[in-house]
Parts: C-alpha cells; sequence; structure tokens
C-alpha cells in the first residue's frame, strides 16, 4: 500500500513538473510569437532581439536546432520566425551536407534543387539578415502589395521558370505588359521644358519628337545594338563624349536622360558601364523583350515565390535555416574533405559550400576565403560591376500626374537625382475607387549618392524626390498630393547587399573576347575546389534578374551533385 502510495506520488509529481515545464515553454513561445507579429518597420532588414532561449535547450540534444517558421500569407510581408537553438558552452561545429551561404532566390533555389534530388541530404542555410529573399521584398503601402526590390517579370522565353510557376499558381491574368502610357522627360526645368512621347488632347507638354537633344539621345539604343563599339575599354560616358553619331557631354541639356534612363536600367550611370561589353550582352539576353508587371494588388513577388517554392523548401526535414548569422569566413584549407564556415563562435563544417551572397557583398571583403581565392576568380568578382541604389515609394492622394501629363503615364525622367519614376497601381486595381494612387522612383548609382547626401532620414530623401517631381510638373505639384506614406530602400547602403544588381564593366568581358568564354560571370561559375559561386551576377544571358538567379542556384546545386556522387 506504502509502495503505490508513494508511486501515485512520484507520478503525481512528476506530471506537475511537466505541466510546469510547458506552460514555461508556452510563455517563452508566446513571447516569441508576440515579438515577430510587430509591425513591419520600413526597411526591408532590420534588429530582432531574442527571447528564453537558455532554458528550452534542455529538451534538445547537443549540437541540434529547431525552428519555427510561419506560413506566410498574402499581405504580410514574409519573415522567419525562429528558435535556433545551442548550448552556450557546448561543442561549436555542426556538420552537414552543404551549406548555402546566402537565402535569398539564389540560395533557396539550389536547396530546393537539392531537395528534389531526393537524397536526403543535410543543408544548412546561413542567412545574413533577418528574413528570406534578399533583394526581392514586397511591402504593403496603403491596400497594395509594393515592391521594394525586385519588379520587373518575364515571359516564358529563356526557360524562366518564375513565370511558369506563378502562372501555374496565380493564373496568366495576373501578368499584364508593363510600363505602357506615355514616357514623360524633364528637358530644362529651369525653362518649364517636359515633353511627351504621346501627346494627349489638352496636354500641357510638347512632344519629345521635336526636342533636338531628345531626338539624339533617343537613337543611342539603336546605335549601340546595331553598330557595337570598337573596343570593350571605352565606357559609355567615353562614346557619348568622343563618338560622332552623339558628341554630348556632362553638362549638355540632355546629359541626364543618359544616366536616368539608359544607365538606370542597368542599375548605374555611364560613366561605368562598360559599351561594347552591354552590346554583348544585350545580344545574349535570353529572357523575354517585353516586362510583366504583377497586376495584383493583394500579391507581392516575395508572396508569389513563397508561396510556390520557399515555404515548402524552409519546412523540408533536411533544411536548417540560420538567420541572423552572417558568415565570416570560409575555410577550404584545414581539412581538404571538408569546408568549414564561420558564424561568430560557431563553425559549420560541411562538404560543398554554395556562396550567393551578392557581388557587392564578395568585392566588400565581409567574408575572408582561405585560402586566398585564386587570382582568376577574385579578379572575375571585381570585374563585375554593383553600383549604389535606391527605391522610393510614395503614395497619393490622386492620380496627379494624369492630370499633369493629360493621360496614361509609362514612366517619368526626372532632371535631379529622382531619376525614374513610374506610376504602379493604374493596372494593379480594375475598380478605381479601391486604387491606391503609388509612384515608384529609382535612383541609382552617383543619383542615389546624391539623394542621401543631403538627407538625414528617409523623410528628408522623399522630400528631395517630391522636390524632383515639383520641378517637372510646376503647374501640378507633386507635393500637394502627397499622403505623407512612403518607404524608402536604400540598397547600396545595407552591409548584406552592398547595391542594386550587377552590370558590365569595361573589365567584365575580355577585350575582344567571346561573351560566352572570357567573360567574369563564367569565370565565377567555376568551383573553387569545394566552394561554389551562384547568383544572378553569374548567369551569362540573364544577370540582374530573379529568373538568372533561380537558374544559377539550380546550377550550382547540380554542380555540387555532380562533384561528388556520393551526395
Amino acid at each position: 500500500s506504502n509502495y503505490r502510495t508513494n508511486r501515485r506520488a512520484s507520478l503525481r509529481n512528476v506530471v506537475i513538473l511537466c505541466i510546469l515545464l510547458c506552460i514555461f515553454h508556452s510563455c517563452c513561445a508566446k513571447s516569441l510569437w508576440s515579438h515577430h507579429g510587430q509591425s513591419t518597420p520600413s526597411n526591408c532588414f532590420h534588429d530582432h532581439r531574442t527571447f528564453c532561449m537558455a532554458s528550452i535547450s534542455v529538451f534538445v540534444p547537443p549540437f541540434s536546432s529547431h525552428r519555427k517558421a510561419r506560413s506566410y500569407s498574402p499581405g504580410i510581408t514574409q519573415k522567419i520566425n525562429q528558435i535556433h537553438i545551442l548550448q552556450a558552452n557546448a561543442a561549436t561545429t555542426q556538420a552537414c551536407d552543404v551549406v548555402i551561404v546566402g537565402a535569398g532566390a539564389a540560395g533557396l533555389s539550389a536547396a530546393r534543387t537539392l531537395i528534389a534530388r531526393g537524397k536526403g541530404h543535410k543543408i544548412t542555410i546561413l542567412e545574413a539578415t533577418d528574413r528570406i529573399g534578399g533583394r526581392i521584398c514586397s511591402k504593403t503601402l496603403g491596400n497594395t502589395r509594393v515592391e521594394m526590390g525586385a519588379e520587373e517579370h518575364y515571359g516564358a522565353t529563356g526557360g524562366n521558370p518564375v513565370y511558369t510557376a506563378v502562372t501555374d499558381e496565380y493564373g496568366t491574368g495576373i501578368y499584364e505588359e508593363g510600363f505602357t502610357g506615355s514616357k514623360v522627360y524633364a528637358m530644362d526645368v529651369d525653362k518649364g521644358d517636359t515633353c511627351s512621347t504621346m501627346t494627349y488632347d489638352g496636354s500641357p507638354l510638347y512632344n519629345c519628337a521635336d526636342d533636338e537633344d531628345w531626338t539624339t539621345y533617343s537613337k543611342i539604343g539603336d546605335a549601340y545594338l546595331k553598330s557595337p563599339f570598337k573596343s570593350s575599354i571605352t565606357t559609355v560616358k567615353n562614346e557619348l563624349e568622343t563618338a560622332n553619331k552623339f558628341k554630348v557631354k556632362p553638362g549638355d541639356r540632355g546629359w541626364h536622360l543618359y544616366n536616368n534612363e539608359f544607365a538606370g536600367e542597368f542599375g548605374t550611370t555611364v560613366d561605368m558601364l562598360g559599351a561594347q561589353n552591354l552590346a554583348k550582352q544585350d545580344f545574349q539576353w535570353s529572357l523575354s523583350e517585353k516586362v510583366y508587371l504583377n497586376v495584383d494588388k493583394d500579391v507581392g513577388y516575395e508572396d508569389a515565390l513563397n508561396t510556390i517554392w520557399w515555404k515548402e523548401t524552409i519546412a523540408d526535414f533536411n533544411v536548417n535555416l540560420v538567420t541572423e548569422s552572417p558568415v565570416t569566413s570560409i575555410d577550404s584549407d584545414t581539412d581538404k574533405e571538408f569546408v568549414f564556415v564561420k558564424v561568430g563562435n560557431i563553425m559549420y563544417k560541411a562538404k560543398y559550400v554554395i556562396v550567393t551572397a551578392s557581388i557587392g557583398v564578395l568585392q566588400a571583403g565581409i567574408i575572408t576565403f582561405i585560402p586566398p581565392l585564386p587570382l582568376q576568380t577574385s579578379d572575375a568578382i571585381d570585374n563585375i560591376g554593383m553600383d549604389e541604389g535606391m527605391k522610393v515609394v510614395m503614395r497619393f492622394n490622386e492620380a496627379w500626374w494624369e492630370s499633369a501629363t493629360g493621360g496614361p503615364v509609362s514612366c517619368m525622367i526626372t532632371e535631379g537625382p529622382a531619376a525614374w519614376c513610374w506610376p504602379l497601381t493604374y493596372k494593379k486595381c480594375k475598380d478605381s475607387s479601391e486604387q491606391d494612387h503609388i509612384i515608384v522612383c529609382f535612383s541609382m548609382g552617383q543619383n542615389a549618392i546624391d539623394l542621401k547626401s543631403n538627407a538625414n532620414n528617409d523623410e528628408n530623401i522623399i522630400e528631395a524626390v517630391l522636390h524632383d517631381l515639383d520641378a517637372m510638373f510646376p503647374n501640378t505639384p507633386a507635393t500637394d498630393s502627397y499622403s505623407g506614406d512612403g518607404y524608402v530602400q536604400d540598397w547600396g547602403a545595407h552591409e548584406y547587399t552592398r547595391g542594386v544588381y550587377s552590370f558590365p564593366t569595361v573589365d567584365t568581358i575580355e577585350d575582344g573576347g567571346n561573351a560566352f568564354k572570357r567573360n567574369a560571370r563564367k569565370t565565377l561559375q567555376q568551383p573553387v575546389g569545394r566552394i561554389l559561386f551562384a547568383g544572378e551576377a553569374t548567369h551569362l544571358t540573364a544577370s540582374a534578374s530573379v529568373p538568372g538567379a533561380v537558374l544559377e542556384g539550380e546550377r550550382a546545386a547540380n554542380a555540387v551533385l555532380n562533384l561528388n556522387t556520393e551526395l
């Protein structure tokens, strides 16, 4: 009897202890979820705090991890809510088959490809920031999902996997041809010269075809495509200043057009673009020439890719996603059979490493390679361009630009550092009563530097952009219609992006070289022992695009498997 009584008492104590531990665990989890449920700041990257970690580790064997990911819904900015548990004083080396550095489009594509090969590869994804997606970042402004990073979509041409997957999920109606309507150019705002490529009835603007400087500018596209520049050591700026067909220079009335639109499309300015190499890159472009925009106001680019790919990838049993984990070194010298990747005081040991960090990050030397990368690899990194750039997105109370121009507007090229602006939402919502009136401005290269040089905060940057638009349309000032709601995303300033996207410099393709062979992008595709590189910057025919990044992630993953059949 006493035995049974003692036994019941012991069992009762165990039950009580379990209940108390469960309550404690629940409180910690609630604290975590409460924190992660805070409203989203305007920047695509921000800091997290950590709650209740040490006490939970008693439930977990040493060297293991437990992650918890929220299901994402359209209209909610994607974020990984993750509990990564490590015993503070335990050994800090964790082993896996493959480490992927970066959880952007290329890194997640590499993981997805490794999973699809179906051999149970243990994959660790190390992401420096507190979110996945990289330079794909959707936010909500008003009632509309807007893109603070990649925005353009392409058709099925060139084996574009994004188009196929997105239309399979959402239908082809999610896409419409982008940037239709009149292009409007500020030519000389001091004299009130603003022209339009389409003159609507009652428009106060004159036809750009009647402007000699604009007409000269309009010929540049045909010129560099039909008659490639003679030497790859010539920049577009030098070509513009010396070629008989142009003879334009800084300070000329139409000079800003070449920087703000022509070079702006490539995320830089004319003094950085390699003239011949730009032509070669354009010749081999494999994606559709027609650009599409997502017209579903409730679904951002980030939301769509999360739904079709990312959520499933990071939820896979064999994937360990570790956010807020900037890699500081990659050591392939200590052990020839493994690569050691360092994050703080934690070391990850893998058979192979796929590095998907941006060219800007690689050029900055944030990651130390041991031993140093071969000269041809480090030169390839240095010879691919990546420049400053930011996006400014603003919501207005009305579509003032249609009043200012007399009709639909495709884009506006300003004379100042706002550079290239376009209305986002005239196709996003068919019901005009529900439509947000949003303008996106893309400032790149020196323009981005100029925009923030005199600004103390995002509000000042928005004020400078509005001032630029006001000068372009003095009779219909943008400032008068601004709602006060806007975002600024400075990709060049962020430590773990260091730029917008890659572009060809004078050194990207060797002088007289074959664009598919003597190309820095091609060199960077080559494995360095057990280290591989992938990203939009390594794609030969679709660089500076999301499909290019996705395809490069697949290529690197397949290369890993081909290098070692044991995987």
